[in-house]
């Protein structure tokens, strides 16, 4: 079974900023990426839907392309979805959303965190949730970013407008005195560089993506499932509209991402 594929998968291009991350931590193991650029932005719709569309590319990751192991890269599809999909498959399934807690806990020094994400996910309340059990002491300051995943989607990672739309968004943390942001959703990495510039130097950036290539590393190797290989594993990347992937995130998104030449299929799985 180790040499079994990884099945990875977000509402559309972001969670290839955790691909890249695993790709780091674990290169030979085979990959299945899967983004469902059908129906994004999941941060827009409601958390039943986003439940079916979680259920669904679970059950042809897990069961039609036999993954040994399903990482949600999508935040609100793990809100959604995650503990449904756990309750029905014994193989290991991951999430962004402990993962970015656990090291935002680590980094902050005054217990005042932000989260910027999709709407969804902002409102959900799971990341004050999870932090207040873990420390009683720590204030959150969520908001939502909608148009961040647009940007990075058509493979606008700088200028004028992203700018504009930073300032917008971020401008909130003014006053709350956070000294960790939490990057909420896998595309807001792609405009790390912005949004930096607009908090300031101080603030600790998280994603939580190399947190979770790492525990993941742990759990395969717990229970047997590493592939011991030296050379490079498989990658194939999936979704389930081509028409919906803009050229534009492909030039830009190789050379950000450092994984190679990215060659998408379309894989009508509806």
């Amino acid at each position: 079974m180790s040499d079994q594929p990884l099945g990875i998968f977000d509402s559309g291009v972001g969670g290839l900023t955790v691909t890249r991350e695993i790709v780091k931590v674990l290169p030979g193991e085979n990959i299945i990426y899967f983004g469902d650029t059908l129906h994004r932005p999941y941060g827009s719709k409601s958390l039943k839907n986003i439940r079916y569309y979680t259920e669904y590319i679970a059950r042809y990751l897990l069961e039609e392309r036999g993954c040994k192991a399903l990482i949600i890269a999508c935040n609100i599809a793990s809100i959604a979805g995650q503990k449904t999909v756990e309750n029905k498959y014994s193989r290991p399934i991951m999430g962004p959303v402990e993962a970015g807690v656990r090291e935002a806990m680590k980094m902050t020094r005054n217990n005042r965190v932000g989260v910027v994400a999709t709407s969804g996910t902002a409102e959900s309340g799971v990341y004050q949730k999870l932090m207040s059990s873990m420390n009683g002491q720590v204030q959150v300051f969520a908001k939502g970013a909608p148009c961040f995943v647009s940007f990075v989607e058509n493979g606008v990672f700088t200028g004028k407008a992203v700018q504009a739309a930073a300032e917008k968004y971020l401008g909130s943390f003014k006053g709350t005195e956070i000294d960790t942001l939490i990057l909420g959703c896998t595309h807001f990495p792609y405009l790390q560089e912005v949004i930096q510039k607009v908090v300031g130097p101080d603030i600790n950036l998280i994603f939580p993506g190399l947190t979770m290539a790492l525990d993941l590393k742990a759990t395969l190797s717990q229970k047997g499932l590493l592939r011991e290989s030296t050379k490079a594993g498989d990658r194939e990347f999936l979704v389930s509209d081509l028409k919906s992937l803009f050229p534009g995130f492909i030039k830009y998104g190789e050379k950000f991402l450092g994984m190679g030449s990215l060659f998408f299929k379309e894989e009508s799985i509806y």
